[in-house]
């Protein structure tokens, strides 16, 4: 399958996120405006049942996982939102490294 190191954090990060030892948060002391948290949550809730329903879908088999599948799979997380809440992370953390 390949791919580059940028689809690949697609994958990697949801992963991580949907962990439930995660369970979607940073370390206590990143956090995430109220604003940044209301468009976290209502992304991520969307991401998490498309994810774990593709994951589902590619370990039985019943979705082809070739480079067409690959595409449309990276799109819809694309179009849930998955881009917007790795900003999100990204920006807490600026903040936190700015302290």
């Amino acid at each position: 399958m390949g791919g580059t190191v940028s689809e690949w954090r697609i994958l990697d990060y949801n992963v991580c996120l949907a962990s439930p030892k995660d369970s979607n948060k940073l370390p206590a002391s990143i956090t995430r405006t109220a604003d940044e948290d209301d468009t976290f949550a209502s992304n991520q809730s969307n991401i998490d049942d498309y994810l774990n329903s593709m994951i589902l879908k590619f370990i039985t088999g019943t979705e082809e996982l070739n480079k067409t599948t690959w595409e449309s799979f990276k799109t819809q997380m694309k179009a849930l939102g998955v881009d917007e809440n790795i900003a999100i992370n990204q920006a807490a953390y600026e903040r936190y490294m700015k302290r």
